[in-house]
């Protein structure tokens, strides 16, 4: 089988497996309820929702690229950033996966000259800020599930547990991981396992040891702002259809779920986003109000900024086309 049968087969995969998902998902729960459901959300929380995804996903997403981009040696605008970023956004409804990713490596290569290695090294370490501002997420909602638990409903335990948490991680983060002795165990474990892997990590590495520490603090700043917006939307979005979910559940839950629906085996995360969303939260409302719940997600946190990146698209392209037009 050549490569181009392969990838047109895995394409068709993926958008047959998202039909089949959500087909399945409106089969078991009544589509009648979810609409319903959905009919019922507070439009005030639903409006807050889409402003939060807007500043996230286009401004504070290109604002922080530019910055990775900067530290990697490549200066550019944030109207460059702005319009790398958002014109790409359409890409992801395309089956093909990391298509979007793959656009921008192009789109680097092109217009600014960059070679594909720092390109691929910039978009690999975004995806990891983003792994390791979920991973802090997962932590606290971790320690406000054993302090609800243990039925310390304080402030001021939540607040020291929550101070401790971060302190730890940051420890880990910024002396642990620097350690030279540790990255290389590390890269001769995942070496053994996955050639293709240990590569992607290895530049990771490079990026990361190349940083100063401001530099580091900064980018992991902008990244949990990144990711807790997700989080906020999706808080936004069970107050607005009444869900009583724990804070701690969604600070928990969410972030697992954006990390599957990353997965690139359907078409942007549909189907695999609301299936996480069913599987996790389950015990906090009926099915038919988590499926609401998922879908409004998908659309707010992901639909909606490829609607708003149509209007960069025809720029991006023209961009690509012609290097030599003025941004």
């Amino acid at each position: 089988m050549n490569q181009n049968t392969y990838r047109l087969i895995k394409n068709i995969s993926i958008f047959a497996l998202t039909i089949f998902i959500l087909g399945a998902l409106f089969s078991k729960i009544d589509i009648l309820a979810v609409t319903q459901a959905i009919k019922n959300m507070s439009p005030a929380l639903f409006f807050w929702a889409l402003f939060i995804s807007l500043i996230s996903n286009i401004f504070l997403c290109s604002d922080r690229f530019r910055r990775i981009l900067k530290s990697l040696g490549c200066s550019i605008s944030f109207k460059e950033s702005l319009l790398l970023k958002t014109g790409s956004l359409p890409l992801k409804l395309l089956p093909l996966s990391k298509s979007k990713q793959l656009a921008e490596l192009f789109y680097l290569k092109k217009c600014l000259n960059l070679n594909l290695s720092t390109g691929i090294s910039a978009v690999i370490f975004s995806l990891t800020l983003n792994l390791c501002a979920l991973l802090l997420f997962i932590l606290c909602g971790v320690v406000m599930f054993l302090i609800s638990e243990a039925k310390i409903y304080k402030f001021k335990s939540i607040s020291i547990a929550t101070i401790i948490v971060l302190i730890i991680y940051l420890l880990f983060f910024f002396l642990v991981i620097k350690s030279k002795k540790i990255q290389n165990y590390f890269l001769y474990i995942v070496k053994k396992l996955n050639t293709r892997i240990h590569d992607s990590i290895l530049q990771v590495i490079s990026v990361y040891n190349n940083l100063t520490y401001g530099r580091l603090i900064q980018l992991l700043f902008y990244s949990i702002l990144l990711m807790s917006s997700e989080l906020i939307i999706c808080y936004l979005l069970a107050r607005g259809l009444h869900l009583s979910i724990p804070f701690y559940a969604i600070l928990f839950f969410v972030p697992l779920t954006i990390i599957f629906s990353n997965l690139p085996i359907t078409v942007s995360g549909l189907g695999v986003r609301e299936t996480a969303f069913l599987f996790f939260l389950s015990a906090y409302a009926l099915p038919e109000k988590i499926l609401s719940l998922g879908l409004l997600a998908s659309f707010v946190g992901h639909l909606f900024p490829v609607l708003i990146g149509i209007t960069f698209f025809v720029p991006f392209l023209n961009r690509i086309s012609n290097p030599k037009i003025a941004v």
